[in-house]
């Protein structure tokens, strides 16, 4: 983890002085937006949601595909390979 630079320089955390890096990584914790207070929350997940076919290519299908988030709808677009022969490759 890169915290601060030194000059031009990026300084790894365990580098940077005791007394500047207890502090900021105090803080960087401590914020809910911190990538390391996301990455311990817990999220919910909830099941895939197809919202419409779209018309298919050559060689794959399209949805228009939803999911809830934190009490949100986000919407995606989903391909899906079509597979002429579905053997594993090497067999």
């Amino acid at each position: 983890m890169w915290l601060l630079k030194y000059g031009q320089k990026p300084v790894p955390a365990n580098k940077v002085p005791d007394i500047v890096s207890s502090s900021l990584v105090s803080d960087v914790n401590q914020n809910p937006l911190s990538i390391y207070a996301m990455q311990h929350r817990s999220y919910l997940g909830s099941n895939l949601t197809i919202e419409q076919t779209l018309s298919p290519g050559s060689n794959y299908d399209q949805y228009i595909a939803s999911y809830l988030s934190e009490g949100l709808r986000i919407y995606g677009l989903l391909t899906v390979p079509v597979v002429q022969n579905r053997r594993a490759v090497g067999r």
